[in-house]
């Protein structure tokens, strides 16, 4: 890993220094101040009548300084919250964006905390492993739960249509596992969380190559480090039995295309009255020297989607269907085959290698060598876009979950937001996350 950095830091060091000599351009000085503030609610469901409710504050900023070598620029996101947290009064300060960076017509670079997307898929994201995130962090809206980490991030354009990306995280961020909030077998309790050193050899590096022709889009990218989702590992001591939380080391070969059917082009990949059609590949080769059984299997995560939008005569109002298949591929899928020879001397062993692997493939999607799933989406505004009523529905054939989640949100003010909805998770596996997540929720903003 320590040559992987110096590699890329000698390559960004030659970028610089072939960019002196070209063209630069100029972004004139600007300063965007702005936020929200927002009262949020999510509950009624069979564990919690109130899982959060809270107020927030939101601040951001977006300050721009040019000079004749190009542009300085400071991107901020900090969010202030008050409530009641799954029966806990507590009050939080994330930090959801904080870094700086400069920018010429050929390089960009960046420092700091940065929440930072990659995929083009619908439904999954196999390439997006750069941005941990807090399921249990539950709002109106999803992407409230992505985190931020600090990461210093070099892009390249080689051409108008062609970038090349480099990011490096020095410092391991995992996802959050509440598990002390799950439905674990009885006996079971919450255990502790091994993470990996903050050593160089324990940071993630990611490029990218990504290409946007305006209605055709595609990129290729390679990620090695540690998976930002932790496995359950389970754990013996005088005092009971455990359920800890470890992270496991991964590589990550992705694609993504998306391309429009009709339409013209408007050097964007925004669906408008044709159809948009998302893919996204990624083949994760995991790290498992010892065939342990809490480790998941090596895959490949697949998607394929479409978006279409039809406005009305006046687009003043639109109905969007969004669609996706999902599919997973597990190559050398092992079968968890519970022990059945009680006279055994290593009967113990393998009944819990067993449940372990069987956790671990319920947990990472690999219930199967191959599983399908569905996802669907539906959203119509109404009234120049004052009102918009959607509804998502997902259906996995393999294990036979589905979820459904339903909302509603009216702009009563230019500057003025409600949100009330709900979400629904059952079938076979759901009972452990399901009476924490399954509520309703509601949500007033103002922006400013």
């Amino acid at each position: 890993m320590k040559k992987q950095f110096l590699l890329i830091l000698i390559c960004w060091g030659g970028t610089l220094f072939s960019l002196s000599a070209q063209s630069l351009i100029y972004q004139e000085d600007k300063r965007t101040l702005g936020g929200y503030v927002r009262t949020s609610a999510y509950g009624a469901g069979s564990k919690f009548d109130y899982a959060t409710t809270f107020v927030e504050g939101k601040f951001n900023a977006d300050i721009t300084k040019g000079f004749s070598e190009g542009y300085a620029f400071f991107k901020a996101d900090v969010r202030l919250r008050d409530g009641q947290f799954f029966g806990v009064n507590q009050t939080q300060l994330e930090i959801k964006d904080l870094y700086a960076g400069f920018r010429n017509d050929k390089f960009e670079l960046t420092l700091g905390n940065q929440s930072i997307q990659w995929g083009r898929g619908i439904g999954a994201n196999p390439t997006n492993n750069l941005t941990p995130t807090n399921g249990f962090f539950l709002t109106a809206n999803g992407s409230d739960q992505n985190l931020s980490n600090f990461m210093l991030r070099a892009k390249y354009s080689i051409n108008p249509n062609l970038e090349w990306e480099v990011v490096g995280v020095p410092m391991y961020k995992a996802s959050i596992v509440r598990l002390d909030l799950l439905s674990l077998p009885s006996g079971v309790n919450p255990g502790s969380q091994t993470l990996p050193g903050q050593k160089f050899k324990d940071g993630s590096i990611a490029t990218r190559l990504n290409v946007n022709l305006g209605p055709i889009g595609g990129s290729v990218s390679y990620f090695n480090g540690y998976n930002s989702q932790p496995a359950v590992v389970p754990g013996a001591t005088s005092t009971g039995l455990y359920a800890n939380l470890e992270s496991f080391h991964k590589q990550t070969f992705g694609v993504d295309f998306g391309t429009r059917i009709g339409g013209h082009s408007d050097g964007t990949l925004d669906a408008s009255n044709d159809a948009l059609i998302l893919s996204e590949i990624g083949y994760d080769k995991i790290d498992n020297p010892t065939n342990a059984a809490w480790v998941p299997q090596s895959n490949l995560t697949y998607t394929l989607g479409m978006v279409k939008m039809w406005f009305n005569k006046y687009k003043l109002d639109k109905l969007t269907l969004v669609a996706s298949y999902v599919g997973k591929y597990t190559p050398n899928y092992i079968t968890a085959v519970a022990p059945t020879d009680y006279t055994d001397p290593d009967f113990g062993t393998k009944i819990l290698n067993y449940s372990q692997r069987d956790l671990t493939q319920a947990l990472f999607g690999q219930q199967k060598a191959i599983t399908h799933s569905v996802i669907c989406n539906v959203s119509k505004t109404l009234d120049k876009g004052k009102y918009e009523l959607s509804a998502v529905g997902m259906y996995n054939f393999t294990v036979g979950n589905s979820m459904f989640s339903p909302r509603a949100s009216w702009n009563v003010t230019k500057n003025l937001n409600t949100t009330v909805g709900g979400f629904y998770l059952f079938g076979p596996g759901t009972q452990v996350v399901s009476p924490v997540m399954n509520g309703l929720f509601a949500e007033l903003k103002y922006s400013f």
